[in-house]
């Protein structure tokens, strides 16, 4: 999906609005904006910003809402694709671009979970709503630290400045 890869049509992943309208949207622009020297960490800021204000909006209980809702993750969305395609293209890589892109969709998820409780005690006036929200977004956040924790021993940096020059080679096993 760049201009140095061919299409690959067989790709079946993510949401049907990315698949089958999104990914192909998001090439001119990251193009665009590739030529204009934007960071792809400032593309998944917008992302994360934009996501959270959806998120917020989520909770007032109006019909108008939604459909602003809707157009607002539709754009989020978007971003999340060209923030890709934008790495693609330029082709950087790093560590934190990752990292930064896996929180951000941990905590639009954990937000959404809890503006999702949020909303429903507004409608219902039950507790109920709150605390199973708040469970929820606490096992999301759970979630993407146990994603992270199963990262190699030899990519902590401690661990690898040591193990190039020592005896700690032996000791660890892949």
């Amino acid at each position: 999906y760049n201009k140095n890869s061919p299409k690959n049509k067989n790709r079946h992943v993510g949401p049907i609005d990315a698949r089958l309208l999104l990914r192909d949207l998001s090439l001119p622009i990251a193009y665009f904006l590739a030529r204009k020297k934007v960071s792809t960490n400032k593309i998944t800021l917008t992302f994360l910003l934009i996501s959270l204000l959806a998120n917020v909006l989520f909770v007032i209980p109006s019909f108008y809402t939604l459909l602003f809702l809707i157009i607002i993750l539709e754009i989020a969305q978007l971003l999340d694709c060209v923030d890709g395609q934008l790495a693609r293209y330029q082709g950087v890589s790093s560590r934190f671009g990752d990292n930064f892109d896996r929180f951000a969709h941990v905590l639009i998820a954990g937000t959404f979970i809890m503006a999702f409780g949020i909303r429903l005690y507004l409608q219902t006036d039950q507790v109920m709503f709150l605390i199973l929200s708040s469970i929820g977004a606490f096992f999301k956040a759970f979630e993407h630290q146990i994603e992270v924790s199963k990262l190699p021993i030899t990519e902590s940096p401690i661990i690898r400045r040591h193990y190039q020059s020592s005896k700690i080679r032996r000791y660890i096993v892949y």
